[in-house]
This record gives C-alpha cells, structure tokens and sequence, in this order.
C-alpha cells in the first residue's frame, strides 16, 4: 500500500504510473519506490463553477459566497505536496477555462510523458467537454489523456461543475 498524497485524479495518475512500469517489467518493490519517489511531481489544477459548496462546508462566508455569485467569480485551486491553495479568482467559467491552463504551467514544467488526467464534478461532463473543445490541443502534447468523475468526497466539496486537472511535472 503506498500513500499517494493526493486524491481523486492525482492517484489516478500515480496508478496509471505504477500500471506502466508493471508492464516495463518492474518488480513490486521497484514500482512502490518510484510511486513515492514520482508522488512528489503530481500537481491538480482545478476550477470550481459555483461558490455554494464551499460555503456550506464553512470554507467561506455567506457573504462572500453571495458577492462572488453575483460577480460570477470562479476560484482557480492548486493542489500540491497535499496542501490546497487559491491560484486565481476568474470571472466566468469562459475566462476559468483559460487560466486553468495558465495556472497548470505556472506550478512547473508539465511532463507530457507521463499520464495526464481531466475530470469533472456532477452528473454530467458538460464543463469538461467545453473545456476540451477549447484547450484539448495543450494536453495532447504526448501521451493521450485519461477522464474522470471525481468521487463524491471531493464533490462534496467543491460542488458540480468543476473541472480539474492532474499531472505530473518534471
């Protein structure tokens, strides 16, 4: 059992990791060294479309889940080494979408040939889908990539809508 240090997409990437050094023929004790060795580089960029799960789960106030739905705000969140950051506030899920790119180069140089992995929060993958149509190219740099529903845990949190992004850097 190795811990990945991150959730949802981020250990999806790590085990789609693990599954392509099995297949190179490394031994058990190698994969888990590498894992935790290459736990290290996985980076989550996500954009959240609405406000209210993070003020029901007391991450903000009522007032300012009020005024950022007003102002159409949408938070850009990183999440490294374990710790969620802010990145960015955007208005609208248009200019959302393109600085989830942004903010994804500014945590370091992407490493195209390792697993990459897109998900999404709620019933459906509409945002997703809207996101790929628009930024697909700047994922598809090496090897294809993988999409998800995030579990409900991380759901929970963040509300529908949202679209992330895990990847590892070099």
């Amino acid at each position: 059992v190795v811990d990945g240090k991150t959730a949802a997409i981020g250990t999806g990437i790590l085990v789609e990791l693990a599954l392509q050094l099995a297949a190179e023929g490394l031994s058990a004790k190698e994969i888990v060294a590498r894992i935790e060795e290459e736990r290290e580089h996985v980076k989550i960029v996500a954009l959240i479309e609405t406000l209210e799960f993070l003020q029901r789960g007391g991450r903000i106030s009522k007032a300012v889940a009020l005024a950022g739905g007003m102002l159409s705000i949408k938070p850009i969140i990183t999440v490294q080494g374990g710790v969620i950051d802010m990145a960015a506030k955007v208005r609208g899920m248009k200019q959302g979408f393109k600085n989830l790119s942004v903010e994804a180069e500014k945590m370091g140089e992407i490493d195209y040939t390792k697993p990459l992995m897109l998900g999404f929060t709620g019933k459906d993958a509409e945002n997703l889908e809207k996101y790929e149509e628009a930024y697909a190219d700047f994922w598809k740099k090496g090897n294809e990539y993988g999409k998800a529903a995030l579990g409900s845990a991380i759901g929970t949190h963040i509300g529908p809508g949202a679209v992330a992004a895990a990847y590892f850097v070099k």
